[in-house]
């Protein structure tokens, strides 16, 4: 029995690789010559570095979409959509720090040092 969960698992996990790798790496797979996916590799991780540690930016616009979940707008031009938490700790201006959290998720801290969960959108 434990065999076949873990092949469920194997399965599971290759289904929703592409969900979970982003494409910047992704795209080094098919590079053939070692020293070549090598240094596709060190430039994907490069610019990817600054979205894997935490990132501070400025709240430009507060909407709701159509299914009446917060779509909160940044200076920095990215777009986070609220998936817990209350929407009345965000304000236009905030100054917010997002980090990673538990199972690819991320935090949103505010000023009063609260926080929502969100995930981002654009």
């Amino acid at each position: 029995m434990g065999a076949l969960v873990a092949a469920a698992l194997v399965v599971y996990a290759s289904a929703h690789a592409a969900d979970i790798v982003p494409p910047a790496l992704r795209a080094c797979t098919t590079v053939e010559q070692d020293s070549e996916r090598l240094a596709c590799y060190d430039r994907a991780i490069d610019r990817l570095s600054p979205e894997l540690a935490s990132l501070s930016a400025r709240v430009t616009a507060l909407r709701h979409d159509a299914t009446g979940a917060l779509v909160i707008d940044l200076d920095n031009g990215q777009q986070w959509l609220q998936t817990s938490g209350s929407s009345s700790l965000l304000e236009v201006g905030h100054e917010v720090t997002i980090t990673r959290a538990a199972l690819n998720s991320f935090r949103m801290s505010t000023p009063s040092g609260r926080a929502l969960k969100v995930k981002r959108v654009q």
